[in-house]
């Protein structure tokens, strides 16, 4: 039996893995506050000592971009010192860390897409602690090389997200503000679709990918305003929509301006040969979201 200790089950990602992430042959371990706490080695260490845990996957996360600005202790605490309890424990007892972090590892000058082995340099709070919790997972898993970290880039679901709260603001009000920004918007769906064949590759082995660093996006990026006013059409919508610079919203923390990934490095290690673009994922959303629509009779 493989045994899936899922941290964050409650959150936008781990909800969705929560439920789709089935097989016969998983025993998935639903982990989230209050009944644990991924900062204390001991409340941690109570579901290792339990059962054999195989896999880790870590969807716990201080994501709050501007208020890490502010609450420094509170973003260190879950993004590096609750990977820190998690990556000692999966050292101690030998299970496989699979870990989530994000583009703002980079500081977003480029005018291309970065590559996994590139130089970082966040411009946030929230940014540093991501990046600190890489390196920590790195320090204390290399010897075995006992994890995957996973790069994740404008992540969205139907719970929440950019385009949740998009729809709702265009909805509400008679103009809405997108600031510049380049990247790739990924949905849950995606990313648990990755995170699937990974496990499917190699016979639900994650040993091809043991002790590698991942881009998990797109093949191609955009514009925030770009797949905003792509978004909104379907919904005719599209014309309240309108681009401002990122310095003209006067937000807490600086952005990365071009946070896009490049993805070859995973597309290779799948064997990938079907194209992923964003547009598909959110026609896919687009979807999910017409037919709740349709359920709840609005």
């Amino acid at each position: 039996m493989i045994r899936i200790l899922l941290i964050g089950s409650k959150g936008l990602l781990g909800s969705y893995l929560l439920e789709n992430l089935v097989d016969k042959r998983f025993e998935i371990i639903p982990v989230s506050r209050p009944e644990y706490n991924i900062c204390s080695y001991r409340s941690m260490e109570k579901l290792f000592l339990d059962k054999k845990i195989t896999y880790v996957i870590n969807c716990a996360a201080y994501t709050n971009v501007d208020k890490a600005e502010d609450e420094k202790k509170e973003a260190f605490s879950v993004n590096c010192v609750g990977v820190g309890v998690l990556s000692k424990l999966c050292f101690k007892y030998g299970s496989h860390l699979i870990h989530f972090s994000t583009d703002y590892v980079f500081n977003g000058e480029k005018d291309f897409p970065y590559w996994e082995d590139e130089k970082t340099d966040p411009i946030s709070y929230y940014g540093f602690t991501k990046l600190r919790g890489e390196e920590i997972i790195i320090k204390n898993l290399s010897a075995k090389r006992q994890f995957t970290i996973f790069r994740l880039q404008w992540l969205y679901g139907y719970k929440k997200g950019f385009f949740k709260w998009l729809l709702a603001a265009a909805k509400e009000k008679d103009s809405v503000n997108v600031f510049y920004q380049v990247g790739a918007p990924c949905s849950v769906t995606f990313v648990y679709k990755i995170l699937y064949r990974c496990f499917y590759k190699n016979n639900l082995s994650f040993d091809k990918f043991k002790g590698e660093v991942f881009h998990l996006t797109h093949d191609d990026y955009c514009k925030r305003f770009d797949c905003a006013k792509y978004f909104l059409d379907k919904f005719n919508l599209g014309h309240k929509l309108k681009e401002v610079s990122l310095e003209s919203v006067n937000l807490k923390a600086k952005r990365p301006v071009l946070a896009a990934l490049n993805n070859d490095k995973i597309r290779n290690f799948l064997c990938e040969k079907k194209p992923w673009h964003w547009s598909d994922d959110l026609d896919n959303y687009i979807e999910e979201i017409k037919c709740q629509a349709k359920i709840k009779g609005k």
